[in-house]
């Protein structure tokens, strides 16, 4: 069996990838590779060729629920090519540790998909004495052999947030004797369109969504709670904190208007990832001389990636690395997702370019 389909099978939660860890740490000491740390969850080490630059690949290794219930999970956002790549590519560069222009720093990182783990590996030391860090993401609108790279922003910052609204329960046909938090809730929904809309430079993007709401327990009775999760995504500080104002702002108009009461809570989340401008062109003199199409000032995107939290820190570049065959391909986070064999072999080479 192929080390993507053995690790396709491990799909493991957040956090949980405990037989995930096992498997890489099995496979590292197989290929005689054994400075390394298990963090259960997460594996990082370094291929030592007494070099004065060390550089650091990081790969994810979570899965995606495939339900609700989060019973089951699948890799839908390809965090298992991701690591079959670089498993593959540690094994070449230990047989050829001659040709190696610099020491590796490997990542394998959990929880990528809950934005948690990048500092997580940090405070164990995973970057520590790195000099660079890269990491590859596979892209369904990119076909194989192409990659993607873009100098400044790439992907957004996100905030997450948990919103209970307060009403007054009453019987359906009597809504006056109550409060509607479903009309305040219909209201809250166009009024943060408004917000990204009318308060902020239209030049510059946000997006903010909804993505999960709780209420009611019978047909003719108007509830006295509703939960409300969602994410808004931003590139610049300015803009994150206009929203959070403009969201406070709202929410307590709704309190004098409709008499409501509320419960905001923000979650964790991640800062926009920034490449390094003169990584990027290092890396695409590299890739002109090779068999990969560049694919060059691709688009900026609104999803988010922890890997920021390692650009922070030190220089680096994040590479959309293309896996469509034919003219279409399931998009990332889709039950029918896949990736195909091919661009592991492709993946190792990309990493073969750099370092060798």
């Amino acid at each position: 069996m192929s080390l993507l389909k053995s690790l396709e099978n491990l799909a493991e939660e957040s956090f949980k990838e405990f037989k995930t860890t096992e498997f890489i740490c099995n496979y590292l000491k197989s290929c005689e590779i054994k400075n390394f740390i298990n963090c259960n969850p997460g594996v990082f080490g370094t291929i030592d060729v007494n070099k004065d630059k060390t550089v650091a690949i990081r790969a994810d290794i979570d899965a995606l629920p495939l339900d609700k219930n989060k019973k089951s999970f699948k890799h839908m956002c390809g965090h298992h090519a991701h690591t079959a790549i670089l498993l593959e590519f540690l094994k070449y560069a230990n047989e050829n540790r001659e040709k190696l222009k610099c020491n590796i720093r490997f990542i394998f990182q959990p929880a990528e998909e809950i934005g948690k783990g990048a500092e997580f590996l940090i405070e164990k030391g995973a970057i520590d004495e790195v000099d660079e860090i890269y990491a590859l993401h596979v892209e369904p609108l990119l076909n194989l052999g192409e990659i993607g790279l873009k100098k400044g922003y790439l992907l957004a910052g996100a905030k997450f947030f948990d919103l209970e609204i307060s009403g007054k329960s009453t019987h359906a046909a009597l809504p006056h004797n109550g409060i509607d938090i479903f009309v305040v809730f219909s209201d809250l929904v166009s009024k943060i369109q408004i917000i990204v809309s009318r308060f902020k430079d239209p030049v510059k993007s946000a997006v903010f969504s909804i993505g999960k709401v709780e209420a009611g327990y019978a047909h003719n009775i108007i509830p006295d709670k509703i939960k409300i999760s969602g994410t808004f995504r931003f590139f610049e500080d300015e803009i994150r904190k206009i929203i959070e104002k403009k969201l406070l702002d709202t929410l307590e108009s709704f309190k004098l208007f409709y008499g409501i009461d509320y419960k905001l809570n923000y979650l964790k989340g991640t800062i926009p990832l920034i490449n390094d401008s003169d990584l990027i062109d290092n890396l695409t003199k590299i890739f002109k001389k090779s068999e990969f199409k560049i694919i060059e000032n691709i688009y900026p995107m609104m999803g988010s990636e922890d890997f920021a939290f390692y650009l922070q820190k030190v220089p680096g570049v994040f590479i959309r690395f293309g896996i469509k065959e034919g003219e279409s391909h399931p998009p990332l986070h889709n039950k029918n997702f896949y990736v195909p064999e091919k661009a592991v072999d492709l993946g190792v080479k990309l990493w073969e370019k750099i370092f060798l």
